[in-house]
């Protein structure tokens, strides 16, 4: 049974009080990562129609004008959920290795802050009966997709498949090229604008799913700040599993061509990672397009609502 997202949230807080005493500026990452995703289901829960991006704005006049229409008791709730989200991005803009490589969560009041806000949240959606009842009542079942997207393919993945590790997601590759590009530029100019770090690692292409090997994982296939990467020394002397999803049997071939690119590319950023495997997961299956996976050394799972089920030998 999945946990509760009340008791989630008092983990993740605890998770973050034990980073921030012993300043490990990389779990403290991770744990707003998963926080950043719990919020996202708080928010769809008790303020319908809303989600963490719509609730994100760095101008908070766009707030004030936006809580206008509300009646008091929605109001103290957004702003409540406003104050908590707006310090997470502040938070993952302050310790990103590419902007502070040197940075303590002990500098400045920001993580403390933070938790505290999350305090306050979680406090008040527990006082609160109604609010309460609504964030820990189970979600509707989701309807089978007409048409699969590749986000539901690979959540679908991660929740069946048997491994004990870390996930990542839209991982970028092609970072070397991009640190040899950098270098070049603080030869010329000193200094980089941070703006131009995001700009050059937008243009990367990027693998849908990374599995890292770990005996505590910590990241559960939340999203990254993509800057991350291209400091942290993420997958090095790790075994990772290298994973893309194609939503039709037609786009397999394509698929398995962009795996071994992306291979190539992963393996020039993390020269020291071991990738055991290649995967590549779909709803549609042939007995040529599972071939052409076998002949490639790429292993094959069929997705679908009531399960997983490997599709090539070994």
């Amino acid at each position: 049974m999945a946990e509760k997202p009340l008791d989630a949230l008092s983990a993740i807080m605890d998770s973050l009080v034990e980073a921030y005493r012993k300043n490990s500026v990389f779990d403290f990452m991770a744990y707003l990562f998963k926080l950043r995703s719990l919020m996202d289901e708080i928010i769809r829960r008790v303020l319908p129609g809303e989600s963490y991006e719509t609730v994100w704005t760095p101008s908070y006049l766009h707030v004030v004008a936006k809580m206008e229409s509300m009646d008091d008791r929605t109001r103290r709730l957004y702003d409540f959920i406003y104050s908590v989200v707006s310090n997470i991005e502040r938070l993952l803009s302050i310790l990103s290795p590419a902007r502070s490589p040197t940075f303590s969560l002990s500098d400045g009041i920001s993580a403390q802050f933070l938790i505290k806000r999350l305090q306050d949240l979680s406090f008040h959606l527990k006082s609160d009966k109604t609010l309460s009842e609504i964030v820990e009542r189970p979600l509707p079942i989701i309807e089978k997709p007409t048409k699969w997207q590749e986000e539901q393919l690979l959540s679908i993945f991660m929740e069946k498949i048997a491994w004990t590790g870390e996930w990542f997601r839209e991982v970028p590759v092609g970072l070397s090229g991009i640190k040899k590009e950098l270098c070049d530029k603080v030869k010329k100019e000193k200094i980089i604008d941070f703006s131009q770090v995001r700009a050059l690692i937008k243009q990367l292409k990027r693998l849908d799913l990374v599995f890292m090997e770990s005996t505590s994982p910590i990241n559960h296939g939340e999203l990254i700040d993509p800057t991350f990467y291209l400091t942290m020394p993420m997958f090095d002397n790790k075994q990772v599993i290298l994973i893309e999803a194609e939503t039709s049997a037609n786009a397999i071939p394509n698929g398995v061509r962009q795996l071994y690119e992306y291979k190539r590319l992963f393996q020039e950023d993390w020269p020291k990672a071991k990738i055991k495997k290649l995967v590549l997961v779909s709803p549609e299956w042939t007995k040529e397009t599972i071939k052409i996976c076998e002949d490639n050394k790429i292993e094959g799972w069929e997705i679908s609502y009531d399960g997983i089920s490997k599709v090539t030998k070994e």
